[in-house]
Formats: structure tokens, sequence, C-alpha cells
């Protein structure tokens, strides 16, 4: 079983981050966080684009994330024309073994939260749209039954407080250590903690914020 809890808030009316979870087979879940250089509507048309395409190619049968890292890398030159990139996590969880496999093109590497250690999935590649070929492609493997996975845009950590001091990663773990039992609680209390540290100031950057649970 896998608890998943959200945020999302864009930098403007519209924003050029994005999170899913898609339903593969009864036992395989894909989750994945993305997020696109620039903001506004140019940026948020791109990630649209780039959603739309990954779910269709998901659905025409995918199952080797390299490729499929390394096709959407070619989307992505395609359509960006080398103006923009996009950094991504994306990850199989097969729910018989309590596994992930995955690859992180270039984005902010998720914590796992797994039998009291907190641990970073950075395997992977550069981001999508860089160069017109992924110079290499490493698949990660992790295991995640019993724990907990908390994967974010870089709005959340970059943004600062009144003194120019950025969020940064700690709160996220300090978040994952006391309310690991339910995603959502662990999220209500990293946005308690966010919204204080900003304390009014404006949002830097579009956010995105995924918390999975897995039995």
């Amino acid at each position: 079983m896998v608890q998943a809890a959200a945020w999302y808030l864009p930098h403007r009316q519209v924003g050029g981050d994005y999170y899913d979870l898609i339903r593969i087979n009864e036992h395989e879940l894909v989750l994945c966080v993305a997020d696109v250089s620039g903001k506004g509507m140019a940026a948020a048309l791109l990630m649209s684009n780039f959603q739309a395409t990954l779910r269709a190619m998901l659905m025409l049968g995918y199952t080797q994330l390299d490729k499929l890292v390394i096709d959407l890398n070619e989307l992505v030159m395609e359509r960006a024309r080398g103006e923009r990139f996009i950094t991504l996590f994306i990850g199989t969880v097969d729910t018989r073994t309590g596994t992930i496999r995955y690859v992180n093109a270039g984005h902010n590497a998720p914590i796992l939260w797994r039998d009291g250690e907190l641990s970073e999935l950075k395997s992977g590649c550069i981001a999508l749209g860089m160069l017109p070929e992924l110079p290499f492609v490493n698949l990660g493997e992790a295991k995640v039954g019993g724990g907990m996975l908390m994967s974010y845009t870089d709005g959340l950590i970059e943004q600062e407080d009144i003194y120019g001091a950025a969020f940064e990663t700690i709160p996220l773990e300090r978040a994952l250590r006391q309310f690991s039992g339910a995603g959502q609680a662990v999220n209500e209390a990293l946005i308690s903690t966010f919204k204080a540290h900003r304390a009014g100031l404006p949002y830097l950057d579009d956010i995105a914020l995924l918390t999975c649970r897995f039995a």
C-alpha cells in the first residue's frame, strides 16, 4: 500500500513544476517530480507538454527507465531548442518487493527515511534538454518498503528568510524523523515551518512537494 500527500504552489498564476503518481499495473506505480528552468507561461506550457508525453509513453509500455529518460531528453531538446531544461526524478515502485528503480536527472535528491536512517536518491544523469544526447544514464535502486520518500523542487529549499538564509533540507529531514507515520502529517509540519521561515516574503519560485509512505 502507498499513501501519498502533495503540495503545489505556483510562483505566478501558472507554474513549471510537476509531480505525479501513475498506476502501471496492480503491483507497480511510477512517481515523478520535475522542474523546468524559468517561470511563467512558457515554462508551464513546456511542462504541460512534457507531462502529457510522459504519461503517453508509460501507457505505450515503456518499462526501461533509462530508455524512457533518453527519449524524454530528445523531446525536451526538440521543443525547448536548448533554451530551457527540465530536472526530473522518476521511479518505478514495485509494491510486492518494496523496492524503487529510479533515475535522477539533475533533480534535487529525494530524501528516504527508512529503518531510522536518512538517505538520498542521487543516481541518474544530467538534466534533460542540456545536451542533444545524455552522456550517461545510471539506474538507481533502493528499498522503500516500510519507509517514507520525500520528493520536492528547489523552490522549497531555496526560499529565503528576512536575513537572506535559505530554507535548505534540514527542516525536511526533521519532519521525516518526527512525523514518519503519515505523509500528510509530514507535509503539514513542513509547510508550517516553511511559512514561518518565509515570514510573509514573496515566493522565489514554484514549489512542488510529494511525500509517499510505503507499507
